[in-house]
C-alpha cells in the first residue's frame, strides 16, 4: 500500500556577511561563487540610496540613506530553494530584511 505523497517545505538558510568597508566582503562573495556557493554582493544587487522610511530613491548620498531593495531581495530568496545562501554586505535596513521566511537555490 502506497503512502500519500506530501510536499516537503524547505527551508532557507540565509547566512549574511556583513563588516566594514573594504573588509573584503565583495572578494569573499566572488570566492563563495567560484567555489559554486549560492552568493550575492547585495551593493551590486540589491542596495541604493534611498529614503529609510518611504523607501523612495533620494540624491542624498549619506550612509542612514544606504537600503535594500526588500521586494528584490525576497523575489531573489524565493527563487531559491534546499541550499544556503550568502549575502554579502549591508544595508540600513537590513535587519528588516533578513526576518523574512522564505525558501532559496543557486
Amino acid at each position: 500500500m502506497s503512502r500519500p505523497v506530501r510536499p516537503m517545505l524547505l527551508a532557507v538558510t540565509v547566512v549574511q556577511i556583513d563588516g566594514l568597508s573594504g573588509t573584503g566582503k565583495s572578494s569573499l562573495c566572488a570566492e563563495l561563487v567560484d567555489r559554486g556557493y549560492c552568493a550575492v554582493d547585495s551593493d551590486a544587487e540589491f542596495a541604493y540610496f534611498g529614503d529609510p522610511v518611504t523607501g523612495e530613491p533620494t540624491d542624498v548620498q549619506v550612509r542612514d540613506n544606504w537600503i535594500w531593495d526588500v521586494s528584490k531581495l525576497r523575489d531573489f530568496c524565493a527563487a531559491k530553494h534546499d541550499v544556503p545562501v550568502f549575502i554579502c554586505g549591508g544595508a540600513l535596513n537590513q535587519n528588516n530584511v533578513l526576518t523574512c521566511s522564505t525558501s532559496a537555490s543557486c
